[in-house]
């Protein structure tokens, strides 16, 4: 699961929302832009990555910028992922109408659902909050 996610090259192999992705830099660190079927273009720096266990990732889009954070555990001979998004839109009112028409929660269940596909996997239900 953690390989799946930082193999950037091979990512739309398997997100269905994406039109394109592109390396920016491997190194110091690793950049790239995704550009989703639907919107712009996002970037993303890979800020941490210790295998098998984290990944955080910082994001930048036109208006907004956040971060995002996968937690990785072994669980009955399987994977257990946490993912987390926190985007912060670059004006007050973004912000607002980001709360408003945007969910970051639904975002991650999509790209657990394609992830956990292209791993042969069923994806968990969301927690019950």
């Amino acid at each position: 699961m953690y390989q799946q996610i930082l193999d950037i090259d091979g990512a739309r192999t398997w997100r269905a929302d994406l039109k394109e992705v592109r390396i920016v830099a491997r190194e110091p660190q690793l950049v790239w832009d995704e550009i989703p079927r639907r919107g712009p273009p996002i970037r993303f720096t890979l800020q941490a990555a210790r295998p098998s266990e984290e990944i955080v990732l910082t994001l930048v889009g036109q208006g907004f910028r956040g971060r995002w954070t996968g937690q990785f555990r072994p669980h009955a001979g399987g994977t257990v992922a946490r993912f987390e998004e926190r985007p912060t839109a670059d004006s007050w009112l973004a912000n607002l109408l980001g709360r408003v028409f945007y969910n970051p929660e639904s975002s991650i269940q999509h790209f657990a659902t394609m992830l956990s596909a292209s791993l042969g996997e069923v994806p968990a239900p969301p927690p019950v909050q």
